[in-house]
């Protein structure tokens, strides 16, 4: 989806998440004609932000790896994330710009993260005390999943920000 346009990104994501969205006003008994139409608003009512902050995103991860050709790009982007440290200086040096830029991303969202994921978490286990479903204790686990993987993803990133900056690492 990377070289998507912002319509194609916004259909995609308002899709999956309409349709999860619809699965769950279903389980409730809703009748098919009030499912289909709360599944289509949501599924724009998310869609288009999602298409604009996937755009952004995706304009400010090109702006940091640069003019690196083509071939080169997939080996930085991986480079910035895990795997051998590259010998050729100018992919490290993009890979070094995708790191660095992927913290900053972090941090900005660390704040959110910190507040977001126990509200859902707290949301989650109400509702599922309330409908006495099991369904909603299982989904519980997943907002603690995204805490404990959203808050160790700063402290990788910063290490590979080492590793790729410490001009004897190989």
């Amino acid at each position: 989806m990377s070289g998507a346009p912002k319509w194609v990104v916004a259909v995609i994501a308002g899709t999956f998440f309409g349709t999860g969205m619809g699965i769950s006003i279903k389980s409730d008994d809703s009748s098919w004609t009030e499912t289909i139409i709360s599944a289509l608003v949501l599924g724009v009512a998310f869609g288009i932000p999602a298409a604009f902050w996937f755009d952004k995103q995706r304009r400010q991860t090109r702006a940091a790896q640069g003019d690196l050709p083509t071939d080169k790009l997939k080996s930085a982007h991986h480079a910035a994330e895990r795997g051998p440290i590259p010998e050729d200086p100018e992919v490290r040096a993009a890979a070094l710009r995708i790191a660095t830029h992927h913290l900053q991303q972090l941090q900005q969202a660390a704040r959110l993260v910190a507040i977001g994921w126990p509200v859902a978490f707290l949301i989650v286990i109400v509702i599922g005390s309330v409908t006495d479903s099991p369904w909603y204790l299982i989904f519980a686990v997943a907002p603690i999943f995204m805490l404990v993987a959203q808050l160790s993803l700063p402290r990788r990133a910063r290490r590979r920000i080492e590793l790729l900056s410490d001009p004897t690492e190989r």
